[in-house]
């Protein structure tokens, strides 16, 4: 059994360096992205939680980082994975590490996030004023 934990955090820790890597040079440009959703974990059944995204953009592929609670066994999953962020909206995958069965499992889930395409590359345009 100590194998079996081991390795789910092994696991864990190097999938979520991978994903804070990834998220660097995103997060130095932009804005963190937050969500509310509903995942269906396969072998845990449905979860309710929060997702931190790594930007706020409208219509991009982002990476995540969650907590989940799934009802059926009444236990907390930590999470990471990648969604696709519309307008105001995610959908996506992760793979978590429930801590109550101390095993990865993979979810599925969508729900609303605070997306934003109100960010600009370029410069405000200055106002013309016309006499």
């Amino acid at each position: 059994m100590s194998r079996r934990i081991d390795f789910g955090r092994r696991a864990m820790s190097v999938a979520a360096w991978a994903v804070l890597l990834s998220m660097g040079g995103a997060a130095q440009a932009s804005d963190i992205g937050f969500g509310v959703g509903v995942s269906y974990v396969f072998g845990g059944g449905v979860a309710a939680g929060v997702k931190a995204f790594s930007d706020d953009q409208d219509n991009e592929m982002v990476g995540s980082v969650g907590l989940d609670y799934l009802f059926a066994s009444s236990a907390f999953r930590p999470n990471i994975g990648v969604a696709y962020q519309g307008e105001g909206y995610f959908s996506g995958g992760d793979v978590g590490y429930n801590l109550q069965t101390q095993a990865l499992d993979f979810g599925a889930g969508a729900g609303w996030s605070n997306s934003d395409d109100d960010h600009s590359e370029s410069a405000p345009e200055e106002p013309v004023f016309i006499p």
